[in-house]
Order: C-alpha cells, then structure tokens, then sequence
C-alpha cells in the first residue's frame, strides 16, 4: 500500500521547541527544538513505516496573504531568541535524513501540502497522511487523506473531524472563516462560537447560503442569539469573504502542482555521513545517532532486501484433517490467536492461525461466515489440543502469555518448549527497541505488516470483517513471529548473557504469569464504598482548609493552572527556582514538597492530591474492574516495560499502591480470597541491601547479615555510634539510617539525602562517608561498575540482563543521572531476577496442589498466594522456603510471611 506521508514541517518547529526541556551544546546552541524534531520525524519512520515522506517548510517571505491584509499574523509575537539559533539547521536534518524538503518563496508550507495531496503524485498514492497539528489542513481530510497530530497521537479521519468539531472536513473552511484565527489574526464573526459555527453550517450547509440569504439564519431551529448573529453576517460581508479567502488553502502552487511521479518522495535512507556530522555538530545523544544509522539499513530504498512470497491458507471442514496430520509432525510452529476481545473469560475464540516456514501460514477460522465449511470450537479442540499438549513440539508467539490465557479459557493446556519473540528482543535490548510485532517486523526482518488498527478501521471488532481479510491478518502475524523466532535463536545463540536470561528467567515465568493473570484476585467492594465514603468526607474537609488558607475563594484544586495562580500570584509564593510552564509557574510534586515545610497549604495540596489519587485510581476504579464472570480482578503483568526487569502491571497498576500510608494499607484490606481459603503474604527482608552485599563482597556487610543483625540498626551504630541507639533517639537515627541504606543503592548523592532527611549538605556528605567508611567494598563495588561502564558501555545483573549507556544518555535531568541509573540497574535488576525466579520455583511447587493453592498477586518484593484455609500454615512453609532458596548468595535470603484474612494485615 503506498502511503505519502507530508510533514508540516514549520509547525512542528514551533511545537517541539515548547515541548521539549531546554537543550543546549557545550557551544552555548541551543537545540531542544532540533532534538525534538528529530525525534518525530525517526518516530514517524519507525512506528508507522513511512515509505514515501516529505517535509514542508514556510520561509521568511510575505504571501500572498499579507498583500491581501495587510495585518495576516500580525498579532504574533516575535519568536524567542532561542528557536531563532536553531533556525538554520530544520532543513539541513531533513536534507541529511534522506528526506525532500519542500519550500518555496512567498508560499507557506499549509499550501505546498494541499498542493501536493491534489497533484498528480498525490492521486497516485493509495493513502496521504498529513503529519500536523494545524486545524487548518483538517479541511483537506477525505476517507484517502488523513491528518495525523503525531505528538497527541490522534489521527484525523471524516469521522474524526466530525466528532472534534461538529462540521465536516469539507466545512473547515467555512467553521474558521465563522470563528476566525487570533494566531494567524484572521477576524472571524462576531458573537459566534465554535457550537454556533457548527448548528449553522449543519443547517445551512455553508456560508454562501447564509451570505445570500441572511434571513435564513433566524430560521435555525434553537440558535441563540439568531437575530444578533444574522445582524453581524449583514454588516460583515466583505470581512467575511476575506477570512474565507485567507483560510482556504492554495492548491495550486507551482511547481508542485505539477509534480506526477509519487516515487519522487521515496525514502532512500539517510545520508551517514552526513547525519553523522551534522549531530555531532548538534551533540546530539549517542541513542538518536544510533537510530539514525540502524535506519540506514532498514529504508524502503535498501533494494538488498528481499521480501519473502506469501501464501496464506485457510483451513476449513474439508482440508481440516490434512491440516492435523501435517501440524502434529513439525517440531516447532509459531501461532497466534485471535479473538472478540482482550478478555479471555469473556471473548470469543474466533480463530488461530499457525506458521513454520517463511512465506507459508494456515488460518483455522471459527463460527465464520463459511457457512458449513466452517470449524466450530468443539471440533476445533479435539483436533488441536492433543497438538498444543504434545511436549516434542516447541510453541512460539508474540506474547505468548496472552494466547496461553486464551487457549486456557477454552481447556487447552499448552505444553513443551515455549519462545516469545517480543520476550527474546527485550532479553537482548532491555531498552532503546520497540518490541511489537510490526516495529519487530521492520527493524529485524525489514518489512512492513498490517496492524490490527488497519485491518478493523471503523468496525467495532474482527467479528465485523470478512474471514478472507482476518485471514491475510492472522496468517501474517504468524508468520512474521515464526521468521523473528529463528532470528532472534540465532542472536541468542550470539549473546550468552543473553540466552541465559532469556532460557532461564524470563521464557519460564511466562506460564506462570498466564495462570496468575487468569486466576486474578477477589476484591470486597464493601469495603472500597465504606472507604468512598469515608475519604470523600475526608476530602471535602481538606478541601474546605485549602480554600480558607487562599483567602476563602473556591477554585479548581485538580487544575495545575488555577493552583498556580493561588499559589504564586494570589499567595505571592517566591518562584525562585520554579521551573515555568505553558499554564504558569509548576505545581508538580517535587515542587509542592520542597515549598511544603514553610506554606501550610502546600501540606493541605499534598494530602488532597495523595488522596484524591487513590480514590480516583483505586476506590472508585477497581469495582469497575471486577470481571462479570469470575468476580474477580485480572491485573495484567508486563515484562518488558522497565528496563531494570521488574515487572510492571496495568489494568489496574497494582504496584503503586502505597503500602506506607494508612490509607493505601486500608485499600489493600479490599483484596480478599475466596470463602474457604487464606491469603499469605510473603515478603523479601532487604533484598537489594542484600544483593548489594552479595555483589560487593563486603566483608561487613556480609558478616551483619550472616548474623541476622538488623541490618539499619547495625549502620545506625555505625555512622551515630552505639550510645546514639541507647537513648530515646534510637527509632530516628534508625530511620536516618534506612534512608542511608536504601539511598546508597539507589546512587542518591549528599544535595538529595539532605532534602530527603532534612539535614545540611555538610552533614548528608559526613553520613555518606561514614557509611563507606564503614562498608568500603561496596564504594569499591561502585567504583567498578562506573569503570567497566566507561570501558563497555554497559551493566549486567546476575543473570546477564545488560543495560548500555547509550540508551539512557540524555533521559535524565542532570549529567549523572545516566550512570546513576545504569549502577542501581545492577542491583535491583538482580533483585528482580531473583524474585522471577522465586516466583517460577513457586508454581512448580504449588502444582501438586491444583486449585487449593495458587499464586495470585506479586508485588515488588513480596508474593500473594491464595490456599485452602486447612492447608495455609503448610503452604506458607513452603513459599517461605522456596522463596529463601531462589538463588544462592553468600548472604542468606530472609523472607517475612503471614496469613490473614485480607492483604492488608500481612
């Protein structure tokens, strides 16, 4: 399918310059609006494939708008001094990328655009995408042309622009012209709105019949304020016609109207040598450079690539039994689901496709519209469950997990080797990789595949579209993950710390998070509407305090904007060292925190915010979350979302419930097991602190926790002395010492453990010394990491997970953020390595059980296990032991458990 992609290019100067953080060269460059830029234009490569591009630019010259008003724009203001200096450089990136930069004196880049959609190269394309955030190029929009805002990620369709602003694309023009531009200075009508505008071009059509026959404008059913809106259009004629003539697009401007050969906008790749040059220029990050030249190989005009020959089968009643005999003798097949919904308790199985071998791929469609060629699901599991139970044949996917999921709905059990593809990338590159299906599909095996996105468009589901078209679809899926699956074995067989990763952890908690998933977790919705209740009353009040502490005035406390008026203007806060935003002065959290201690309403802001939050995400969202058919939560967990590898979840995010407050632990008295059963909760005692010992080989450290010592009590006698911890300070200097402890892993320096303790600079720099005093294998430790980092580029965990620099470079906020993060990545990435590995042993061991015992919830350091209430004391016996067992250091694993009646009291 040949898609043109036209890029507004100037309008995206302007956005990513305000978009983006300030940025500047070691010359004094700023480049925030370069970087931005940038970044867009590779995304739009990478994400969507875009083939055929182009990028339009405005120049300095007037247009033909200015000698048609004199006071086109006039009211703009002039750019800053900032995006000036980077002026020069827009074309000279697009230029080195490879891509045709579109400009001409006197024409804006709105009008090269529309030019190049009516051209003859525009007719030729299949589809136009117009990357833009302007409203104005919504006017050109047809079910061919789209316009795509890639930094809001909404794609304008008809339907689209319909819904967006009452009117169709081919009104646009006319609903501008009504409302007027303030920023391009174009007047408008006065007295009408953007809901007046809309209910008089749906009545009327357009502005010329208004314009003929004003009249008729008081004959609008509900219009208000008719008789003032037909008066404004009689004495405003000649104003009218002019703004409908500055906002209607030029299409006529040569020499693009006469451009015909659409490959003249192919993508050939970048220019390297050029790219390079011009970046190192810009000090462009390592990470964009890199990407830059991996697109080197991958563009549409590398005639290297050779595309392999499709054949998609579908398998019906009558080729059904071929089809059988054929699977059960592959040893491997890669294949894929396809379902009603996301749901697996609830969906529809609507057919399964299979691969193993390029180019080749069978689609078994189920209560399709084949009429009696159709395989139902009866006859669908009596043929394929024996195949998917057969050990000798390796099953792979891209994210498995959920087709294991589904095919468990139906009573499949699947069985044997497994590989994930996506599983495989992340194991290789944890971070800087897209690792979907179709990003997989154009960075390893250089093609382009349709999307689910694609393939349904306006149809609420696959059940809406023709089996013929689901097949292409399903078919391509398999067959593109079983083409990544032999080339990511063959990097895996390249990469040992790699494959160890791959084989050993993260591959084996895939079935286990697929029953965890599956099984989910009971929740009391009793007990979240008593907590509704109770902290609605609690908010209310605290809202009360706020606004008596502004002055008594009520405003929008969830408004950042409004916040920020009260605070810094209202209340006159200082603002010095308050970073400035597009709404006004920040009122993010490190903010709030830092103003906290002298304002008492920014203590009020914060509890509101704190609770307003976990009302909002939990108590009023998790009743809603409760699936129908099983009465219970199924959060979904992602493996391939941080670049530590711990997992994450979604649907809901179980991880951020704050287990320090009192409130977060009261949420978590909502989370029950079954009548019959008991929740244990196991927990790792200090697994990083332990971990770090174990990798620093810290003689003190090691020897503290072989003694079982309280390991914060033990640095608290260490950096206080021991006649500190026997006076009645003892559970301060404690605490001070956990935050030592837990900031040492955690690579914070002196500036941020004195604002975390409260304390002076000098002071925060005399405790951190103390601590290495104390342990001076682990400043050692850290030591290393930092030269092996400088030397390889990289960190790895225990058990291979590598996290490289390049990666990270530019992400963070100062320039030790980068090796701050990759350091703590060697620990609490080994951490999370062990509890996946607990969390795998864990299964195994509850298998005897069936279903008096399962694995229901993890959560950071700790497991939930849902058993029968008879066997709960022997099944916490076992999660202890399991768990303390996962991995051997030379520091002893310690695991807390309990068993209760809800998650809250263990």
């Amino acid at each position: 399918m040949s898609t043109l992609y036209i890029v507004d290019g100037s309008g995206y100067i302007f956005r990513a310059f305000y978009a983006i953080a300030p940025l500047t060269t070691s010359q004094g460059l700023p480049t925030n609006a370069l970087y931005g830029f940038t970044k867009m234009i590779l995304k739009l490569i990478e994400e969507v494939g875009a083939e055929h591009i182009a990028v339009a630019f405005d120049t300095e010259h007037k247009t033909f708008r200015h000698e048609m008003y004199s006071d086109y724009k006039a009211n703009r203001t002039e750019r800053p001094p900032e995006l000036i200096a980077q002026m020069p450089y827009f074309e000279k990136i697009v230029t080195a990328l490879g891509i045709q930069a579109l400009k001409l004196p006197g024409v804006e880049a709105d009008d090269i655009i529309a030019t190049i959609v009516k051209a003859p190269c525009g007719e030729a394309a299949e589809k136009i995408v117009i990357v833009s955030g302007d409203k104005d190029l919504t006017q050109l929009v047809t079910e061919r042309i789209e316009v795509y805002d890639a930094m809001r990620e909404v794609h304008f369709t008809p339907k689209v622009v319909n819904e967006k602003f009452g009117v169709r694309p081919d009104q646009i023009v006319d609903y501008l012209t009504l409302l007027g531009d303030s920023s391009d200075n174009v007047p408008g009508v006065q007295g009408i709105g953007q809901k007046t505008a809309a209910q008089l071009l749906n009545a009327l059509n357009s502005i010329e019949t208004a314009l003929k026959d004003p009249q008729k404008i008081e004959e609008i059913p509900g219009l208000r304020g008719a008789k003032k809106v037909r008066e404004s259009f009689e004495s405003s004629q000649d104003k009218i016609r002019l703004s409908q003539s500055l906002i209607l697009l030029k299409s006529d401007v040569m020499p693009f109207a006469t451009t015909t050969n659409l490959d003249e906008f192919l993508w050939p790749g970048p220019n390297t040598e050029a790219c390079a040059s011009l970046f190192a220029d810009l000090e462009f990050s390592d990470r964009l450079v890199e990407k830059v030249l991996g697109h080197a190989q991958l563009s549409s005009g590398n005639k290297a690539t050779e595309h392999v020959a499709r054949d998609y089968r579908l398998i019906t009643r009558e080729n059904l039994q071929g089809f059988v005999e054929t699977l059960a003798q592959v040893k491997e097949f890669a294949f894929d689901t396809e379902t009603s919904s996301l749901d697996p308790h609830s969906c529809k199985l609507l057919g399964v496709s299979f691969a193993w071998q390029p180019g080749a791929a069978f689609y078994v469609a189920l209560g399709s519209d084949l009429g009696s060629a159709g395989i139902n699901l009866e006859e669908f599991k009596q043929s394929f469950a024996p195949i998917f139970a057969n050990k000798n044949i390796r099953k792979s996917g891209h994210n498995l997990k959920f087709d294991l999921q589904i095919l468990a709905a139906q009573g499949i059990v699947v069985s044997g080797e497994f590989f994930d593809s996506l599983l495989a990338s992340y194991a290789l590159r944890c971070e800087g990789r897209q690792h979907g299906l179709k990003s997989l599909a154009r960075e390893i095996l250089r093609e382009q595949m349709t999307t689910y996105e694609e393939l349904v468009g306006e149809a609420d589901s696959l059940e809406a579209i023709p089996v013929e078209k689901v097949k292409d679809y399903a078919c391509d899926d398999a067959e593109k993950t079983h083409r990544l699956t032999v080339e990511f074995a063959k990097l895996l067989d390249q990469n040992a710390h790699a494959k160890k990763l791959f084989e050993k952890i993260e591959m084996p908690l895939v079935p286990v998070l697929a029953a965890i998933e599956f099984a989910g977790i009971k929740i009391s919705s009793d007990v979240l509407a008593g907590l509704k209740a109770e902290f609605s009353q609690e908010l209310t009040l605290l809202e009360a305090r706020i606004y008596e502490l502004a002055g008594g005035e009520q405003f929008n406390l969830n408004s950042p904007k409004q916040l920020s008026e009260v605070l810094f203007t209202r209340l006159a806060i200082p603002t010095k060292g308050v970073k400035k935003t597009q709404s006004g002065f920040s009122t993010d959290a490190g903010v709030l925190e830092k103003l906290a201690a002298d304002y008492p309403i920014v203590q009020e802001i914060l509890q509101y915010r704190t609770l307003f939050k976990l009302v909002s995400t939990y108590i009023d969202a998790l009743p809603q979350l409760i699936n129908t058919r099983t009465g219970r939560v199924h959060t979904s967990f992602n493996q391939t979302v941080t670049a530590t590898g711990r997992l994450s979840s979604s649907d809901p995010n179980l991880q951020n419930i704050p287990i320090r407050s009192e409130q977060g632990r009261r949420i978590r008295q909502a989370f029950i097991p079954e009548q019959g059963y008991k929740l244990i909760g196991a927990d790792y005692s200090q697994i990083e602190l332990r971990v770090l010992a174990h990798l620093a080989e810290d003689k003190n450290l090691i020897k503290a926790f072989q003694a079982g010592a309280d390991i914060h009590t033990r640095t608290a006698e260490d950096i206080f002395g021991p006649i500190a911890m026997q006076g009645g300070e003892r559970d301060h200097y404690r605490r001070l010492a956990k935050t030592i402890n837990f900031g040492i892993v955690y690579g914070i320096g002196a500036p941020r453990l004195a604002r975390d303790l409260k304390i002076s600079r000098a002071e925060a720099e005399s405790y951190i010394e103390g601590y290495f005093g104390r342990y001076p294998n682990v400043r050692k430790y850290f030591d290393a990491l930092s030269v092996g980092l400088n030397q390889t580029g990289y960190v790895e965990t225990m058990f291979g997970r590598r996290r490289y620099l390049k990666d990270v470079e530019g992400q963070g906020r100062d320039p030790g953020y980068a090796e701050r993060a990759l350091i703590n990545t060697a620990i609490q990435g080994s951490a999370a390595e062990i509890m996946k590995r607990a969390m795998i042993d864990l299964h195994t061991k509850l298998g005897p059980y069936a279903d008096k015992a399962r694995i229901v919830l993890q959560v950071h350091d700790e497991i939930l296990v849902e058993a029968r209430e008879d066997l709960a004391p022997e099944i916490k016996t076992l999660v202890e032991t399991t768990m303390e067992n996962a991995v051997e250091l030379t520091v002893p694993l310690r695991v807390d458990a309990e068993i209760g009646m809800h998650w809250g009291e263990l």
